[in-house]
């Protein structure tokens, strides 16, 4: 797996954070569905829409 992301802090627009959410389902998408670590991206995606 060659994928990078990075999670920023910093204010970002609404086409970076979509940039971001894309790049992490990805990411969770090669875990099993029962993975802690895929559990743990998917509550970060659903956060960053609050």
């Amino acid at each position: 797996m060659n994928d990078e992301f990075i999670i920023s802090t910093a204010p970002q627009s609404e086409d970076q954070k979509n940039r971001e959410r894309i790049g992490l389902l990805r990411v969770a998408d090669n875990y099993p569905k029962e993975s802690k670590s895929r559990k743990l991206l998917l509550e970060h995606i659903a956060e960053s829409y609050e």
